[in-house]
């Protein structure tokens, strides 16, 4: 591969460990801003293995990285 070696990054955070993947419920009906957000993380979580499971060998790396704290209205909610 001419780019080689090339990267994928997605920032992420810890509260990817607080969602829970529902595909029967793909649009939210029952929405929370806080679940919506952990499913969102742990969402890109998967797709960071599963990238860097098929693309590893072709030179094509990925990483979820947690870019730091910061203070925002999750600090107090979670």
């Amino acid at each position: 591969m001419k780019s080689a070696p090339s990267r994928i990054i997605n920032l992420t955070t810890n509260y990817y460990v607080k969602g829970k993947l529902d595909f029967n419920d793909l649009p939210l009906v029952s929405y929370d801003m806080f679940d919506a957000y952990a499913r969102s993380k742990l969402a890109i979580m998967h797709f960071t293995v599963e990238a860097h499971r098929m693309w590893f060998p072709e030179a094509i790396w990925s990483f979820s990285v947690h870019p730091g704290m910061d203070i925002s209205i999750l600090n107090f909610k979670i």
